[in-house]
């Protein structure tokens, strides 16, 4: 009806709009960035009494997600009936670069809550038995969450929580992992790109720390998760760099092209983060083809070069800044 809601920052689009600033220099960028950042302390819950069956101490200071697809933003608002979650919770990350770069109080205290609220919820947490089934997204948030809170404290806990979540959902304990298996189950690889970046991000932290076990634990197994989506998820169509909206682990996946969209350009972040920690150069051919499927198709295939829904506005402020770090002649 012509109305508009909160401000939706899925995918961490307030990391985005900072990160798109500090590329371009453009004023508008910063306009959206500071915005979102002020606005973030709003996702912020306190005494949250919910049906879930959990206390309520592990809702405090909970972040709402966003809101449902295609729906009246004026209709739910920041507080609304998705959350409190981590599927959608977003905002640690961009809260944290707001910080480093201004200092400011309340996204000090946004992401110390954050981490707070995923190291709470997820001490003794599981989304299910496998990294599959969806549960790629929701722990793709904890850990990023996670990584924040360890960047900005040091704390050993958070280090610790993130090294218990990933040796659970440890490659090699996929039933996938080796090729398809006669079971019922997807991936959706776009979540798991979600969770990977997350794990590209701790390993890149954590060898800042001079935690070298933890890094190369987390490289390893992003790696890995790498290799088996490009050995059976990834696919060309009309020459294209694509992927299956949701992979069934049997093997029966039809081909198609309307998956040539922007969630191309987590997958090259994702392949970008698997070439520098492995050297291996077809990573790096991945990500530069992903890349390019991404930036050519940002909806479908053959979509006009403009943005004409918020995901995919939001995908492309978000997505690519790992690949374009990329520097081939010396591995990144």
């Amino acid at each position: 009806d012509g109305k508009a809601g909160f401000f939706n920052s899925k995918y961490d689009l307030t990391w985005g709009a900072w990160v798109q600033f500090l590329r371009t220099r453009d004023s508008r960028w910063l306009g959206m960035a500071q915005a979102f950042s002020r606005h973030q302390e709003q996702v912020m819950l306190h005494d949250v009494i919910t049906e879930t069956g959990w206390s309520v101490y592990s809702w405090q200071d909970a972040m709402f997600g966003h809101s449902q697809h295609n729906e009246p933003g004026n209709e739910n608002g920041v507080r609304n009936y998705l959350g409190p979650v981590a599927d959608t919770a977003y905002g640690a990350r961009g809260a944290a670069l707001h910080y480093y770069l201004t200092g400011d109080p309340v996204s000090l205290r946004f992401v110390r809550k954050a981490g707070e609220y995923a190291y709470n919820l997820y001490t003794d947490r599981r989304e299910g038995a496998y990294m599959m089934g969806s549960a790629e997204r929701p722990i793709g948030n904890v850990v990023s969450m996670l990584t924040e809170a360890l960047a900005l404290t040091g704390d050993d806990k958070y280090a610790d929580l993130v090294m218990t979540l990933i040796r659970y959902y440890d490659p090699e304990l996929q039933p996938y992992i080796n090729g398809p298996v006669q079971e019922d189950g997807y991936v959706a690889p776009w979540m798991l790109g979600m969770y990977l970046t997350a794990l590209g991000r701790f390993t890149d932290v954590c060898r800042g720390a001079g935690r070298t076990e933890e890094a190369d634990t987390a490289a390893a197994m992003l790696v890995r998760y790498a290799s088996w989506m490009s050995d059976y998820v990834l696919y060309d169509h009309d020459g294209w760099r694509t992927t299956y909206y949701h992979y069934q682990i049997n093997g029966d996946n039809e081909q198609i092209g309307s998956m040539l969209n922007n969630w191309m350009l987590l997958l090259a972040d994702t392949m970008a983060y698997a070439y520098r920690f492995s050297g291996d150069a077809r990573f790096l051919q991945e990500a530069t083809a992903l890349f390019s499927t991404g930036v050519n198709h940002p909806f479908y295939q053959n979509s006009p070069l403009v943005y004409s829904t918020v995901k995919e506005a939001a995908n492309h402020a978000v997505f690519g800044h790992q690949y374009l770090a990329l520097n081939p002649s010396d591995g990144g």
